[in-house]
């Protein structure tokens, strides 16, 4: 089947399940390519926005493949944009394979970026332009999305967990081991709770009553109070 690149008008190569396909200009100026790979074919007639079947194929007369140096852009294609294409690369950047993502997603508390964001972030990854993108499985793209957004979210743990970027310092570590005025040691970690209690008595500690909390809390509490005193 001839398929016609109907917003192209330069010489262009896709590639696609393995295989190059060049899109060249016919003789009517017609970017077009014969793509005898059904899936290929399936895969290109799924882009109406850029890709169409050729119904004047059998008038056409298509170039010969191009070499490299004939892909190169000419300096005035190098500098303009054709205004056509510029909205079909809008119209792809915006799209996504599923109506199942929200509209926004939640990353961090009282932080959030748009399905849009998280697309170009996506995009940008995996080193795929908007066509490429296109071109992909629906289920591999909204892998990619799904994949981004738990990116994004460990980024922002991250972020938040780094001590001097306005993450909390992480907790210095309290020795349990005391060392009296007469330079004998005292070893809370050795002690029950009820000797830590008569310890931090004779101590003048206070600690919480009860038994709800732990050996190892009352230890650190008494380890703490003394260390600061």
């Amino acid at each position: 089947m001839h398929i016609h690149a109907y917003k192209r008008t330069e010489a262009t190569p896709i590639e696609l399940f393995g295989l190059t396909i060049f899109f060249t200009p016919n003789a009517r100026g017609d970017v077009v390519a014969e793509v005898a790979h059904e899936p290929a074919v399936q895969r290109l007639l799924s882009i109406p926005e850029a890709y169409r079947e050729y119904m004047a194929a059998s008038e056409a007369v298509a170039s010969p493949a191009p070499v490299a140096p004939a892909l190169a852009p000419s300096p005035a294609a190098a500098t303009v944009t054709p205004a056509s294409e510029t909205v079909v690369l809008q119209e792809v950047a915006k799209g996504h394979s599923s109506a199942s993502f929200p509209a926004q997603f939640e990353i961090a508390e009282g932080k959030s970026v748009t399905i849009d964001e998280v697309i170009a972030s996506a995009q940008a990854r995996a080193k795929l332009d908007t066509e490429e993108w296109n071109l992909n499985d629906e289920e591999d793209r909204d892998s990619l999305i799904e994949l981004e957004v738990r990116h994004l979210i460990e980024a922002e743990q991250t972020a938040a967990a780094a001590p001097g970027e306005g993450g909390e310092e992480p907790p210095v570590a309290i020795s349990l081991v005391l060392t009296a005025d007469d330079g004998t040691t005292i070893d809370l970690g050795a002690m029950t709770a009820t000797q830590v209690r008569e310890f931090a008595s004779k101590n003048g500690v206070i600690l919480p009553g009860g038994n709800s909390t732990k050996v190892a809390d009352l230890r650190a509490m008494v380890a703490q109070a003394l260390t600061k005193a």
